[in-house]
Formats: structure tokens, C-alpha cells, sequence
């Protein structure tokens, strides 16, 4: 759930726009600063539905490189890039940025959701038909070559 309905977000918007005082509406509404920066940039891309609830998104790898290219060439910060493309919260594009610069486009593939993939044991049993398999199989090239 929403931590802030967007009726309400509208509203900080609409006061900071015609009033502006950051610090004061945030002190009014016991707020972040940087929620009213993130709502009013992302309104002001956007308009109202980038104020509505947000399903989780998943994003390709190719779509992430695009924010971050959009980023160096328009000499802008995660939070202006967040507000253009209707990304909920700028943290996620730093991650990407991170994400990237340690290991390029393969690092921005999302990961699997849920409990994750479980790990695949090797029992002793498969090691050993693994090493009769190569064994025997050792032998008949060896008796096929020698023939």
C-alpha cells in the first residue's frame, strides 16, 4: 500500500506550485523534502497518473540503459530521469547506475522474484553414474581406436 494517497500528493503539489516553501510543507505535512521534489517533478512530467498507485514494474536491461544514456546526455540526475520516464522513486535509477558500471549491460537484468531458485545438489549417487558414464565411455573409444 501507499504510504500517501495521491489525492494527497496532488495536494502538496498544488501548494508547493502556487506557494512554494519546501521546508514549510514538509514541516506542515511531517513529510520528506525530497518526496515533494520527487512528486512535483514527476507531476510535472506526467501529469496526475504518475501520482496514482504504481504496480510493480519490471524493466529490460535495454530500457535501463536507455534511462542511464538519457541521463549523460542531458547532464541530469537520477531524479529528473525518474520524474521523465514515471519511475517511482530515483534510488532505483542509482542502482542501475551502480549496477552498470560494475558489470555493464548483463548486470541490469532483474533478477527472479520470490523465493529464488533453489540450489542444485549433487548427490554422491550422480557423481558416481557421471564417472561410470565417462569411464565406460573412456573404454570404448580406447577399444574402437584400437581395432
Amino acid at each position: 500500500m501507499s504510504k500517501y494517497s495521491s489525492q494527497f500528493k496532488f495536494k502538496v503539489v498544488q501548494e508547493y506550485l502556487k506557494l512554494g516553501g519546501l521546508k514549510r510543507l514538509a514541516q506542515q505535512y511531517l513529510i520528506n523534502t525530497s518526496d515533494i521534489r520527487n512528486w512535483t517533478l514527476a507531476y510535472q512530467a506526467n501529469g496526475l497518473p504518475s501520482l496514482q498507485k504504481r504496480v510493480y514494474q519490471r524493466y529490460t536491461p535495454e530500457f535501463k540503459l536507455g534511462v542511464l544514456e538519457y541521463m549523460k546526455c542531458n547532464l541530469i540526475s537520477a531524479r529528473p530521469a525518474a520524474a521523465h520516464f514515471n519511475i517511482a522513486a530515483p534510488s532505483t535509477i542509482t542502482i542501475w547506475q551502480h549496477l552498470y558500471n560494475e558489470g555493464g549491460i548483463a548486470a541490469l537484468q532483474s533478477k527472479p522474484k520470490g523465493a529464488g531458485q533453489r540450489p542444485q545438489f549433487v548427490t554422491l549417487f550422480t557423481v558416481y553414474l557421471l564417472l561410470r558414464y565417462l569411464f565406460f565411455s573412456i573404454i570404448a573409444h580406447y577399444e574402437c581406436s584400437h581395432d
